[in-house]
């Protein structure tokens, strides 16, 4: 009997080598075979090695097809030139192979014909499905004398080892699955050798896995592992339309791991046979049965796939006479089926026989090589398809006793029956509306960019001609040179093209690409292209353009594709833009006849018609997200992960990495859409498992709950991100950008589809949508609780914060706010605060709270984890060890505190207390920063001291902490950041207490305004107890002579801001008032003039008394707004105190107040300044 078909695999055995000390490199071959369908589809690889140990001087590669049994061989020949293989005489070869069977005779020859051509030393064979006997039979065929043969259970399994007696192998273990020997050859080391078979069965692979561990734990020599184990590392070794278990995958990679095994990589075709099986499909032999009666001829629903069905029908119904009675009828019936019949025959054919064939053909493809990427692929792909879902309608027919039931009742099949064919009918009415997605791809598009027309557009645009010169300056000054034969040759220069990494470059290419928007709109407004919109109300969408990648939409017919086409070549002759169309790529509507499709390719002369799995570094959604889509985030993290070394690695170093790249690594993707809570917990358990490490394939323990390191550090966690809390944050920031920004094109979209009557705030939204709304709509669930409207707002009911709201005179339109944030404007890091907050409540404060907790690995602490048997201090023997015996009540600890009080200054020892939990809050509580970082140092190397003795190391003397600690103090302060300086942007080192000195002695001053121009000096003072402010204002011309001084009392404020902004508004009422001359406004509030000096609109809670400043600054010629320092502001400052000290208003023109004549002495007379 023939073999059934086979299914697509990615068989690639995995040989293994564990990486030691002792590690020699070996020569080796392994091959890659085929099973049965039946088994599924199933991906192997083949795990490279990292060590540097490993040296060849030169490697070799044969694969070779077997035609008749279908298997590939693929042998990999390893000469080395380092001793102790300089005595090998050739290179060492083994052989490893499926042979499905020994019994047939074609089967030994051919292994027989293998060995004789590649002479290998080992031979391994896998599912012999013969006795030990015959094997054994075998090895005086093939000349390798050495054998061990392992039956198998019933007809199948078994392995069987050959080797050659130049080769000693002791055999160590041996089951159904694997084979462990130790090979030694002539004057050469030992090393270890497993062949294995792993457990076809998935349920069954732990104890495959369980196997491994254990033969790692019982030796130390050089490992090589050969063999498939019938399970992928990753989803891109397995091409099939299942996927694998992550599960499994994720078991084995840490078996792996665990057993230090890398990959030494493969050559050849890593795919095998596809028949595009179906696994939800019972697939059966049709009986055919012959009755004695005649068949009778029924309509088949699966004509209906064809569209000249109809015209098929009316010709068939309009031949003969007419009808004149029931017989005429019944004739005509009898002909219009007859018709059909030999139709359908002609048309449609054989189904069954038609999806053999594109079977044969796509196994055909394979077998050359061919990827689901290539054209013909994914034709007979579509192609198969589509038979598929003929046969499941023909089946469907079939099975007659739905009609009989039910189709002729009244019941809720009919109406569902009826509500088919209201569909069909729509569907038929959306095909007059087929539209198609045209991607461009630009053939160097910088380097094609014509100068001439660049010019003219900067002409076009208004750009003056000064500017021109200068930006053509730029680009037509390149030059290049050509190395030939190790010399430069003469530089000569281009005629076109933008040079690729000039950050100019990008912005000129724009101005180049905003000639093909104005042509497709130019095209679009005369009505010659209809763009796309997603319903009825949406804003017709005719291109997208991302730098260099472009989308065009139009109605899917000749004619439109035909004006495409001439606006693409007016587009390449006037820019000199190149579009490959090899390279670009179509997709179509869902009801888009095949024969339009194939037109508009062939206008356009495009040949993909379909997409990309990612665009713009995004996965294409498909209709619902499935976590397959992401996996290829999780491969790329892991792979990041395994090039760390985590050995070699501080704690801070871990930390850096987590959080700059290893979170980061999801950024991009989890901005756009919903991530699974499977995905977030699977990377959060790889970075859990990297910071805490492990070692000898052990995992190490996880002292501290996952929940507690993500929390912010102000609640004593690390400030690790919750990956679900992050990404409802970044998608929280999606729908703040559609509140605050509803006039761009995506607002306006999406506001059409899913809002169009109401707001994005207080609409419910259907179920069923896009999987881009759906990352919106988990953004609205924590926008909502961060959002407010500015206007009448307050935190507090009581009547005193009621009374510190100012009322605004201009009354402005309410606009929302984020109030976590004192500018109003939104900020991921504060929503992620708020996710986490939201997340926590409700736990118990065990979990959440922010007192510290002993889970340093002590002794103790090992007790109760069952690591250690008991928990007594190991070096003094007296007590048990917990965290305040090993740092602090130890008597090596103790000595350490004594020897360092005679040069810091610590905390009494009578405050060195176990009092709970909480101790180290109460020693450090009412000490100052130096006693507070002084006691934590000392702490810190205690805990260091002790775990030096704890490993074996010779303890250290007391005297060489003591200089260690001084010395580490100096460095710390050399490279300590600013205290204000909380996003560590600040100078590396601080300033030494000389340059300190001098920089305190250059006190700012004053400076005068130039010559015809006033300057505005504004300060406010302001109590938050009671919400009273002040203002001092001060205005002075060039010679430093007073055009006004004011002090005046303002009404209550809620914050420092606010009352500088009131006045700031107050001083510049008074110089439009008295002074007409152009005017510097000088605050020393940094918040108030970055607004002031802001074009965009300002959402703080102080923001309607900027916009009161701005109107105002109108009324005046000119307005200048700078930021100065306290001491240059003094007289302001004085000014604002008076208010607030006298409480009583007044303004003093062309004079000034004799409280601050001093003051303005020191700041305008030189003789003073001292």
């Amino acid at each position: 009997m023939d073999r059934p078909d086979l299914r697509l695999q990615a068989r690639e055995d995995l040989i293994l080598r564990r990486n030691t000390k002792k590690m020699q490199p070996v020569i080796f071959c392994f091959w890659n075979h085929l099973r049965w369908w039946r088994r599924g589809p199933k991906g192997y690889r083949s795990l490279v090695t990292r060590s540097k140990r490993w040296k060849s001087s030169g490697q070799q590669v044969e694969m070779s097809r077997n035609k008749r049994w279908r298997v590939q061989v693929i042998i990999l020949i390893w000469q080395h030139r380092r001793a102790p293989w300089r005595s090998i005489a050739g290179p060492n070869v083994f052989l490893s192979w499926n042979c499905r069977g020994l019994g047939r005779p074609r089967a030994v020859q051919e292994l027989v014909c293998m060995v004789q051509t590649h002479r290998p030393k080992v031979v391994f064979l896998s599912e012999t499905r013969q006795n030990q006997g015959f094997v054994e039979n075998i090895k005086w065929q093939i000349g390798l004398r050495g054998c061990l043969a392992v039956n198998g259970i019933g007809k199948g399994g078994g392995i069987a080892l050959f080797w050659d007696e130049s080769v000693n192998v002791t055999i160590k273990s041996y089951n159904l699955r694997h084979i462990d020997a130790v090979i030694t050859e002539q004057n050469q080391d030992p090393w270890r050798a497993t062949f294995v078979y792993g457990e076809p069965k998935a349920q069954d692979r732990h104890l495959m896995w369980t196997l491994l561990r254990r033969i790692k734990q019982n030796t130390s020599d050089p490992w090589l592992m050969i063999r498939d184990f019938n399970e992928a590392m990753w989803q891109s070794e397995h091409l099939s339309q299942n996927r694998r278990s992550e599960t499994q995958m994720r078991e084995f990679r840490s078996v792996l791991s665990d057993c230090d095994l890398h990959d030494l990589g493969f050559h050849g075709i890593p795919w095998t046979y596809d028949n595009m099986q179906r696994g939800d499909r019972n697939v059966r032999k049709e009986e055919h049965i012959r009755y004695q009666r005649q068949q009778t001829m029924r309509y088949e629903e699966v004509w209906e796939r064809e569209s000249s069905l109809p015209e098929v029908i009316q010709s068939a119904w309009s031949d003969g006479n007419a009808i004149t009675n029931l017989g005429d009828i019944s004739a005509k019936m009898k002909n219009t089926m007859c018709k059909l019949s030999r139709w359908s025959k002609e048309k449609i054919g054989n189904v069954r026989k038609k999806i053999a064939a594109l079977r044969d053909k796509l196994r055909e493809c394979r077998s050359m090589g061919s990827l689901d990427s290539d054209v013909q692929v994914r034709q007979i792909k579509k192609e198969l398809e589509e038979l598929l879902h003929r046969e499941e309608i023909w089946w469907k027919q079939r099975s007659r006793i739905m009609w009989l039931k039910e189709g002729d009742r009244n019941t809720r099949y009919f109406h569902l029956k009826a509500s088919w064919r209201s569909r069909k009918n729509r569907k038929c009415n959306r095909e007059n509306q087929n539209f198609c997605a045209l991607k461009l791809d630009l053939s160097k598009a910088f380097d094609h960019v014509d100068w001439q027309f660049l010019d003219g557009v900067m002409e076009r645009m208004g750009f003056c001609d000064k500017w021109r010169s200068w930006i053509m300056a730029c680009v037509t000054s390149v030059q290049y040179n050509v190395r030939f034969n190790g010399h430069l040759l003469e530089p000569f220069s281009p005629t076109r093209g933008l040079r690729q990494g000039d950050p100019l470059s990008p912005y000129l290419f724009l101005l180049v690409a905003d000639g093909l928007s104005n042509i497709i709109k130019s095209n679009e407004s005369e009505g010659l292209i209809q763009p796309l919109k997603v319903c009825r109300r949406a804003p017709g969408i005719s291109h997208l353009l991302f730098a260099d990648d472009s989308l065009l939409f139009f109605k899917a017919d000749t004619e439109q594709a035909s004006r495409i086409r001439d606006v693409l070549q007016m587009y390449e002759s006037s820019t000199g833009q190149l579009i490959n169309p090899s390279k670009c790529s179509m997709l179509f509507s869902d009801f888009c006849p095949q024969q339009h499709q194939e037109d508009i390719k062939r206008i356009l002369g495009v040949t993909n018609s379909s997409f990309e799995e990612k665009y713009l570094g995004l996965p294409t959604p498909e209709g619902r997200m499935k976590a397959g889509q992401f996996q290829p985030i999780k491969d790329r993290l892991s792979k990041r992960m395994s090039d760390w070394n985590e050995k070699y690695m501080s704690s801070g170093a871990k930390d850096v990495l987590i959080k700059s790249v290893a979170q980061a690594l999801p950024t991009y993707t989890m901005g756009i859409f919903k991530m699974t809570d499977k995905f977030c917990e699977e990377v959060s358990q790889m970075i859990r498992n990297f910071w805490w490490g492990h070692e000898k394939g052990e995992k190490k323990v996880h002292w501290i709950a996952w929940e507690k390191i993500t929390s912010p550090k102000i609640h004593g966690g690390l400030g690790f991100r919750d990956m679900k809390c992050f990404n409802q944050a970044l998608l929280t920031k999606q729908a703040w950008r559609l509140i605050t920004t509803p006039e761009s094109l995506c607002a306006r979209v999406l506001k059409a589809k899913y809002f169009p009557s109401g707001s994005l705030l207080d609409t419910a939204f259907p179920t069923v949508s896009l999987p881009t709304w759906k990352g919106v709509q988990y953004g609205l669930d924590l926008i909502k609780q961060g959002i407010i409207w500015r206007r009448w707002w307050h935190r507090k009911d009581d009547a005193e914060e009621v009374l510190k709201i100012r009322l605004l005179e201009c009354q402005p339109d309410d606009f929302p706010a984020w109030h976590l944030e004192k500018s109003g404007l939104f900020t991921v890091k504060s929503a992620c605060r708020l996710a986490w907050n939201l997340s926590n409540h409700g736990r118990s404060d065990a979990s959440s709270s922010d007192a510290p907790s002993d889970r340093l690995p002590t002794w103790d602490n090992k007790r109760k984890r069952n690591i250690e048997r008991q928990g007594i201090c190991q070096i003094c023997g007296s007590s048990v060890e917990d965290g305040f015996h090993a740092t602090v009540a130890c008597p090596r600890a103790k000595a350490l505190r004594e020897a360092i009080r005679e040069i810091w200054h610590l905390p009494p020892e009578n405050k060195f207390v176990n009092s709970g939990p909480d101790w180290l809050l109460l020693l450090l509580d009412g000490s100052n920063e130096e006693e507070k970082a002084h006691t934590l140092f000392t702490l810190w190397r205690a805990w260091h001291c002790r775990n030096e003795i704890i490993h074996g190391k010779e303890m250290s003397p007391i005297a060489s902490s003591v200089n260690f600690l001084m010395n580490y103090e100096d460095c710390t302060l050399m490279t300590r950041q600013q205290p204000d300086d909380v996003k560590g942007k600040g100078p590396m080192f601080v300033e030494t207490h000389i340059q300190r000195q001098l920089n305190e002695k250059q006190v700012s001053k004053w400076q005068t305004p130039p010559e015809g121009v006033a300057k505005l000096n504004v300060d406010a003072g302001f109590k938050p107890d009671t919400g009273e402010t002040g203002a001092g204002i001060i205005i002075r011309e060039c010679r430093g002579l007073v055009l006004l001084a004011s002090c005046k009392k303002l009404p209550r404020c809620s914050s420092a801001m606010q009352a500088e902004a009131l006045a700031c508004l107050e001083g510049i009422r008074l110089a439009t008032e008295w002074v007409n001359m152009p005017l510097i406004l000088e605050s020393d509030n940094a918040s108030v003039v970055a607004k002031l000096n802001a074009t965009n609109v300002s959402r703080a809670d102080w923001s309607g008394i900027i916009s009161d400043v701005k109107a105002a600054m109108l009324c005046l010629v000119q307005v200048q707004v700078h930021r100065i320092k306290r001491d240059s502001n003094k007289i302001a400052h004085a000014l604002a105190q008076l208010v607030m000290g006298s409480g009583t208003n007044a303004v003093w023109r062309l004079c000034s107040p004799a409280e601050i004549l001093d003051l303005l002495n020191q700041e305008c007379n030189p003789l003073f300044s001292h």
